[in-house]
């Protein structure tokens, strides 16, 4: 519990290093004198806004970043991550007998592998190892996120727009601190989608030359090395999640439906290659890898298949879609805000529906709404492998919010626009005074957050007593009906490595509210801890 300043360095750090890049690595655009002040003055905008940015989404993840506590899934990703780290658990055939007793057999490993190489770099012995992890993973998302902004043509330095709105949407920093698979999977998500918009700029630029008579010369060459990159990273989100990472196979269709810069050859090339990439992947590993096809053999038959026959967790296949709108009721009444004002005579409802008002607009603006839509239709096609059957949990949609960000982002700029390039000086300083109040105010909230607990408030209190009179890696005897609560010997391995045993004879006892005298034979002397729910006895003596 002591490694979490460290661990706080390093965020920021890497956050800083990250944000910096992308905002000054357009100095050297031009030399003209003029230009280069009127550019620093625009990036002084840029930092201010980004650093709100940041600042938000440091005050929305402030309760649950550095405190103690995770989300049952969160902790259940973290054993595992953990035990593969200390040799345990292998990366095809993970043992069954791990704590908690998760059953990993049927399950894709990469998310748990990488996960492992952090706790291998940096260590496992704090609770902030999976949370730090996860909120990087989220850093990694929105850098992404800004690249695909620019892939579209969007200006360079507004990227902080659709951050800003993937952040409005609540789902997001919960997720950004709980540590899912889903964060990690949302990576290759977002990775491949950039790949498949270099793919169709380079497909389009090929076109462009072709029809004007001169060769396609290499373009045509970058276009199958992008989509073959793009097929690959399509392949590492499946071994994060399975099926749910492979909905970007629809992003050259649903791109030529909405946007069509190109006929509809491109899309149906590109969908061909991906296939052929994952079909001959898919024979190198039977080939090559028994243990590989015997995972993927259990996951498809067990995991896939068998969820969706036999488990159900929500009533209807539609709950996932009730779950996306209750998470966008804020960017929603943003949204509707915008709707019902002017700013300049431009009402941002010709965005939304532009096909309606293409006298009304420009060009670009309507290339913005053509590519706001797109991102929306894009992220709600990752829905439907979720929709296929009743096992669904609420995060399920975090590898698609990344898209609605951005499809509100699009929409939003053009209304925008105006401001954001013609910024006076005063409303400049109030944006600075802004970022250091949200900034700082973030920043000083996480601190202050190190060590209280926002979760399991009677577990992780009671295990703060009980933990000094254990020793690392002890086995310890528990009662019936703490067996049946998976997530408290969770809790009790990741935080020292304790691992449970049903049967007597353990040097200490561990037991739920009862008080106990003897087991099996075994008697036991209370330590009279002043703990709430958990009682720990020690060995005496036998009769």
């Amino acid at each position: 519990m002591d490694n979490s300043g460290c661990y706080t360095f390093v965020l920021f750090n890497s956050l800083f290093n990250s944000l910096f890049y992308f905002l000054f690595n357009s100095r050297n655009l031009s030399k003209h004198s003029t230009f280069n002040f009127q550019l620093s003055t625009q990036l002084k905008r840029q930092i201010s806004l980004y650093f709100i940015v940041v600042g938000a989404f440091l005050l929305f993840i402030s309760s649950g970043f550095l405190s103690e506590g995770l989300s049952r899934v969160g902790m259940d990703n973290a054993v595992v991550a953990q035990r593969m780290a200390e040799g345990f658990e292998d990366f095809w055939l993970p043992s069954l007998n791990s704590p908690g007793h998760p059953d990993r057999m049927n399950y894709l490993p990469l998310g748990y592998w990488l996960e492992s190489q952090w706790y291998n770099v940096f260590g496992s012995n704090s609770f902030t190892a999976e949370k730090v992890y996860s909120v990087l993973t989220y850093i990694i998302i929105a850098l992404l996120m800004i690249w695909i902004w620019r892939l579209i043509g969007m200006p360079k330095g507004t990227g902080w727009l659709p951050v800003l709105c993937w952040i409005t949407i609540p789902l997001v920093t919960w997720s950004a601190t709980n540590n899912l698979l889903e964060s990690t999977l949302t990576i290759f998500v977002l990775l491949s989608v950039a790949l498949l918009f270099l793919a169709g700029r380079d497909s389009l630029m090929a076109l462009t030359r072709l029809s004007s008579g001169k060769p396609a010369g290499s373009y045509r060459v970058y276009c199958a090395i992008w989509l073959f990159l793009a097929a690959l990273s399509m392949e590492l989100a499946f071994m994060v999640k399975g099926f749910t990472g492979l909905f970007p196979l629809f992003f050259p269709l649903l791109y030529w439906l909405v946007v069509r810069r190109q006929k509809v050859a491109y899309p149906l090339f590109a969908t061909v290659v991906i296939l052929a990439v994952w079909i001959v992947t898919l024979f190198v590993v039977v080939i090559f890898s028994p243990d590989a096809y015997q995972h993927l053999y259990n996951y498809i038959h067990h995991q896939m298949i068998g969820g969706l026959l036999h488990v159900q967790t929500v009533a209807s296949r539609f709950y996932i879609i009730y779950v996306l709108l209750l998470q966008s009721i804020i960017p929603l009444t943003i949204l509707a805000l915008f709707c019902l004002i002017r700013i300049k005579n431009r009402p941002f409802y010709k965005y939304m529906f532009f096909w309606r008002f293409r006298k009304d607009l420009t060009a670009i603006q309507i290339e913005h709404s053509r590519l706001g839509w797109f991102m929306l239709v894009f992220g709600l096609s990752g829905i439907l492998p979720i929709m296929l059957g009743l096992k669904q949990q609420e995060f399920y949609v975090v590898p698609m919010l990344p898209f609605f960000g951005i499809a509100m982002a699009c929409l939003l700029y053009d209304l925008l626009e105006d401001w954001l390039l013609n910024i006076n000086k005063t409303a400049h300083r109030v944006l600075i005074a802004l970022a250091v109040l949200i900034f700082g105010s973030g920043l000083v909230l996480n601190i202050d957050s190190v060590h209280k607990i926002n979760s399991n408030q009677e577990l992780l209190s009671d295990m703060r007593l009980i933990l000094p009179q254990l020793y690392e890696g002890e086995r310890i005897s528990v009662s019936k009906e703490i067996l049946q609560m998976p997530e408290v010997e969770e809790y009790f391995y990741r935080y020292k490595n304790i691992v449970f045993d049903s049967l007597p004879g353990q040097p200490h006892y561990l037991s739920m509210y009862a008080v106990v005298d003897r087991f099996e034979g075994i008697v036991y002397s209370n330590l009279d801890l002043p703990t709430q729910q958990y009682n720990l006895y020690v060995e005496t003596c036998e009769l």
